[in-house]
């Protein structure tokens, strides 16, 4: 993540909760022209994130800002998206994105 972003977060201990809703993010706006009317199955490592993504909400205003964004995107495209927990080691993303 950019310097100037990660700098505009709440100050916690690790940034990886928003991280994690962020990766979330992107892929609606990389992926864009895939994503819409599709139905889309999304593993998530970090039950945090994956809380927020689902309600759209949570208590950080930074990280709500996000999840919020998440859920007006997912409408706008017109997409239905189940969210699901996956273990860390079962996610073949983790390793790469450390």
């Amino acid at each position: 993540l950019p310097l100037v972003l990660v700098e505009q977060f709440k100050e916690r201990k690790t940034q990886i909760h928003i991280a994690e809703t962020l990766a979330a993010l992107s892929v609606l706006f990389s992926l864009r022209d895939e994503v819409v009317g599709r139905n889309i199955f999304h593993l998530v490592d970090n039950q945090a994130a994956l809380s927020c993504l689902i309600t759209g909400t949570t208590g950080e205003q930074d990280t709500c800002a996000v999840a919020c964004l998440y859920q007006l995107l997912i409408a706008q495209c017109g997409a239905k998206v189940w969210l699901e927990y996956v273990e860390s080691d079962a996610n073949i993303a983790d390793g790469p994105s450390r």
